[in-house]
C-alpha cells in the first residue's frame, strides 16, 4: 500500500489490514471492499485484486513492486512492514487458507509448503517480501509480538495522527494455545517450519526451537537489528 508518502509491505497474516486502516486506507470500510472483484485494482494506492498480474496488489513484495514499475528503486517513501514469528505465522496461514478442510492436518500443510507452495506469494518467507538485491529495504519493521510498542515508536518519530489499538493480551493467549496445539510433541512440524522459513529465522532474530515443552514459553527475540540486515544507507530495519 502506498499512502501519504508511506509504503507498507503487507506480509500476509501479520496484522497488516489493521495497520492499513490506521494509516488511513478506506477500502476496507464498506462494500465493495478491497480484495473483492467489485473493488478491482487501485493502482494509485497499490491495493486490490489486479487481473493483469493475477495478484493482490497489497501483498506484492518490494522486489515485485520495483519490477512491475509500481515504484522506482530510488524512491524516497518511508518503507514499513510487520513481521511475525515464523511458527505462529505458519499456523495462521494454515488456518486462514482452508485449515483441515483443505489441507488435512497441519503436518500435511507443511509438507505442501516444502514442495512449491512456499513459492506462492501468500506463503512466501517474510525475507522475500522486504529484501531486494540482498538488502533489507525497510526503514522500519514492526514485530507482531511487539505491535503496540513498535507502532507507538513509529507514530512518535513520524508524527502520525493515529490511535494505536491492538489487543495484545488476546493475541498472546491465542498464540499460546496454538503453539501447544500444533507444535507440542510434534518435532516434524518444528523441523519443517525451521527449514521452510530458514531465512526468516536467520535475518529477523527469531529463535529456532529444537524441542518443545508441554507448557508454552514465549519465543525470545532480539531487540537489536541483526547486522546482516542493516541497510547500506545506515537506516535501520527493525529498531533504531
Amino acid at each position: 500500500m502506498k499512502l501519504n508518502s508511506i509504503l507498507f509491505i503487507h506480509i500476509p497474516r501479520t496484522g497488516g489490514t489493521h495497520l492499513e486502516k490506521l494509516l488511513g486506507f478506506k477500502g476496507h470500510d464498506s462494500p465493495p471492499r478491497c480484495g473483492s472483484a467489485g473493488y478491482g485494482a487501485n493502482y494509485e494506492e497499490i491495493m486490490g485484486w489486479d487481473q493483469r498480474t493475477g495478484k493482490m496488489l497489497q501483498h506484492l513484495s518490494y522486489r515485485e513492486l520495483v519490477e512491475l514499475n509500481f515504484i522506482c528503486p530510488d524512491n524516497d517513501l518511508f518503507k514499513l512492514a510487520i513481521i511475525r514469528n515464523p511458527y505462529q505465522r505458519a499456523v495462521s496461514l494454515y488456518k486462514y487458507f482452508g485449515g483441515s478442510f483443505k489441507w488435512g492436518d497441519y503436518l500435511s500443510f507443511l509438507q505442501h509448503l516444502q514442495g512449491n507452495l512456499a513459492e506462492e506469494y501468500f506463503y512466501r518467507s517474510q525475507y522475500e517480501y522486504v529484501f531486494y538485491l540482498g538488502t533489507n529495504q525497510m526503514n522500519e519493521i514492526i514485530r507482531f509480538e511487539n505491535y503496540v510498542k513498535d507502532l507507538a515508536r513509529i507514530k512518535e518519530s513520524k508524527k502520525l495522527n493515529i490511535e494505536v489499538k491492538f489487543d495484545t493480551s488476546r493475541q498472546s493467549k491465542q498464540e499460546q494455545d496454538y503453539f501447544n496445539l500444533y507444535y507440542h510433541n510434534n518435532p516434524a512440524a518444528i523441523e519443517a517450519v525451521n527449514k521452510i522459513y530458514e531465512k526468516d529465522f536467520e535475518h529477523f532474530g527469531y529463535k529456532k526451537l529444537e524441542t518443545i515443552k508441554t507448557v508454552f514459553s514465549p519465543i525470545q527475540i532480539t531487540t537489536t537489528l541483526p547486522a546482516s540486515i542493516k541497510k547500506k544507507s545506515g537506516k535501520s530495519g527493525l529498531n533504531k
